[in-house]
């Protein structure tokens, strides 16, 4: 019983981790890239 508390516990703990950090490191890394991905259309758009 104790042990299940544990690991159910540890899920949550993970998942608050997850949605603390990981969510917005990738919605970060989505917002780079696109912005990366503009600039370069902004670019060929210049040299055209």
């Amino acid at each position: 019983m104790l042990k299940s508390m544990r690991s159910i516990s540890f899920i949550y703990t993970s998942a608050e981790f997850t949605t603390t950090f990981v969510l917005p490191l990738q919605l970060l890394a989505f917002v780079v890239q696109s912005r990366a991905s503009y600039t370069k259309l902004s670019q060929t758009d210049a040299f055209v």
